[in-house]
């Protein structure tokens, strides 16, 4: 059996309806890295861990296993136990992407025209970042965040690399919102 590739089969019973799927003991793993041709591991899904992923790629791949982050069909797959939940629901080789964990940084812009740079963790949340902002003082909870033209204050939970961030070049820019009284006047209007 050596030689061939193997992915786990389908197999219809009498009620067309009921399908069983089957896996092998040896199924292929595809592993991607940004700026490298892809690797292909042979792992027994029923057996394999992340970790073990995890040393593979750093000694082929020479990324440490610290600075790994895995990810399979868009979801951080960092934390999961075994990988036979993922080949049975895989209709083809299953293609984990890592990428190096790293920091961005990020220019701010303020609606006032100041400019300040913030560094983060690439992976960070919105949220993360949002947080990061108002413990550094350059913006608020209420204010509003735009990257590349776009509102991103509600995505709250979606990572900054899936917004499309960069390590390089990230630049944001803070809205401020005013405070509004009970009769709908601004409340900046009154002050100064």
């Amino acid at each position: 059996m050596d030689g061939f590739n193997f992915f786990h089969s389908s197999y219809a019973l009498e009620n067309a309806c009921e399908v069983i799927e089957v896996l092998h003991i040896k199924e292929d793993l595809s592993i991607e890295s940004s700026g490298r041709d892809p690797l292909t591991m042979e792992v027994d899904p029923f057996k394999v861990s992340i970790e073990e992923i995890k040393r593979f790629i750093e000694e082929k791949i020479n990324i440490s296993m610290n600075d790994q982050h895995l990810i399979l069909n868009g979801q951080n797959i960092d934390e999961i136990d075994q990988l036979c939940d993922i080949f049975i629901t895989a209709k083809k080789m299953p293609v984990i992407r890592v990428d190096k964990d790293r920091d961005i940084k990020i220019k701010v812009h303020s609606h006032s025209g100041g400019q300040q740079e913030v560094q983060i963790n690439w992976f960070a949340t919105v949220n993360d970042l949002k947080e990061k902002l108002e413990q550094q003082g350059i913006s608020k909870s209420i204010d509003t965040l735009k990257f590349n033209d776009a509102e991103i204050s509600e995505e709250g939970r979606k990572q900054l690399i899936d917004l499309g961030f960069k390590p390089a070049n990230a630049v944001i820019t803070v809205r401020s919102q005013q405070r509004s009284t009970h009769r709908g006047f601004s409340a900046s209007a009154f002050e100064g």
